[in-house]
């Protein structure tokens, strides 16, 4: 799945020390959970998905 191969991307860029691409990555995440937002995903879950990326972006860029 194209979210769960994201979300692995961003996870094995950050084990990596490589900060900037595991925003990216999040990033990536986020703008294709927005493109599913309302068909393979819910409003709802979309929301509290894209809420979850964007806190773990903020402690990254805290580290």
């Amino acid at each position: 799945d194209s979210l769960n191969a994201k979300l692995a991307n961003a996870a094995k860029k950050l084990e990596d020390s490589k900060i900037t691409p595991a925003i990216n990555a999040l990033n990536a995440f986020i703008n294709a959970v927005e493109a599913q937002q309302g068909k393979k995903i819910t409003q709802a879950d979309a929301e509290a998905l894209i809420t979850a990326a964007q806190e773990i972006i903020l402690v990254i860029e805290s580290m």
